[in-house]
């Protein structure tokens, strides 16, 4: 098993679930995902004497995360955000509105993402258990191009044993999220 490698070597990004940490928790899976980038960030220091390095200290504290999707999912950004969607009308004329309203704090919630091997019968999960927005929508309407809607924020510990920051899951068959 040692050698085998399923899930090594992952291609593209197939699939990105958010849910909510709520006590009735809902779950949004973007539409026309892009991206999500992953990046560990460490606590570290070094002891220093004598005009040479004598100690390293280094651990995982949380990770960092970006998400960018084609369009806007109102449904995604109302979950990561907190704010709710209102929806009024029936069709074919319904609208939804998801109010930018200040003072309204982030919740966590958790991230799944999952790539598919090189041949597509593999696949790697990637789970973020207690992630939280850190910095708002980001994107730009311009002629002759699609929204592209991108967020980010931070992974900490979730305190559940087995879980903690975050997961990278191999699968020799690969399997929704």
């Amino acid at each position: 098993m040692a050698n085998d490698i399923y899930g090594q070597r992952p291609f593209g990004i197939a699939e990105i679930k958010l849910t909510s940490l709520a006590t009735s928790p809902t779950s949004v899976t973007l539409a026309v995902e892009q991206t999500l980038t992953f990046k560990e960030r460490f606590l570290a220091a070094e002891l220093q004497g004598r005009s040479r390095i004598a100690a390293v200290a280094s651990v995982c504290i949380a990770v960092d995360w970006d998400l960018e999707e084609g369009g806007i999912p109102l449904a995604a950004y109302a979950l990561m955000t907190g704010r709710t969607l209102v929806t009024s009308g029936t069709t074919p004329t319904r609208t939804t509105a998801l109010v930018g309203a200040s003072q309204v704090y982030n919740p966590y919630f958790k991230i799944e993402g999952r790539a598919v091997g090189e041949d597509a019968s593999d696949d790697l999960h990637v789970i973020i258990y207690k992630a939280k927005l850190k910095t708002g929508l980001d994107g730009a309407f311009k002629d002759g191009a699609f929204f592209m809607s991108k967020a980010g924020g931070v992974g900490v510990d979730n305190g559940t044993a087995g879980q903690n920051v975050w997961n990278f899951i191999m699968r020799e068959t690969g399997a929704a999220l």
